[in-house]
């Protein structure tokens, strides 16, 4: 199975929160794991913005960063299809990112029409224009 991981996804591998088991369970499972280039500025600030609240310290930020720097190295990593990611945040009513890492999961399942591809993503109307699409999702089951 090739998974494809939006940020929200991403960001469960590495923090303990709602839905982290399934994300950690999908991203075991997955022969190739799969991101969009924005996913790594996104898991950042998302990183940030816990260090920023309170929940994470200067220690665990450390540490969260070495351990996103080392599984972004295995995974295969997409640049951004611009067109077809504005095409959809206009035809879904995406956030411009969230767009992006849908047309990057269609951009694969282009390339490997007969993989099996999942999108995991913890985004209900980013999940909702991915089923749309014809995109199998990870969080069902």
């Amino acid at each position: 199975m090739i998974l494809y991981l939006d940020s929200s996804g991403l960001v469960k591998l590495f923090l303990d929160e709602a839905h982290c088991a399934l994300a950690r369970l999908r991203f075991q499972e997955a022969e190739i794991a799969v991101t969009s280039r924005v996913a790594y500025v996104e898991t950042m600030a998302a990183f940030g913005r816990r260090t920023r609240e309170g929940g994470v310290d200067a220690l665990l930020l450390e540490k969260l960063v070495s351990d996103l720097d080392r599984v972004w190295s295995d995974l295969f990593v997409l640049d951004i299809d611009e067109k077809i990611a504005g095409q959809l945040a206009i035809k879904h009513g995406l956030r411009g990112f969230d767009a992006v890492h849908v047309a990057a999961a269609l951009r694969i399942r282009r390339i490997r029409p007969i993989a099996d591809i999942q999108f995991l993503s913890f985004d209900s109307r980013q999940n909702a224009a991915a089923w749309s699409e014809g995109l199998i999702l990870s969080t069902v089951g």
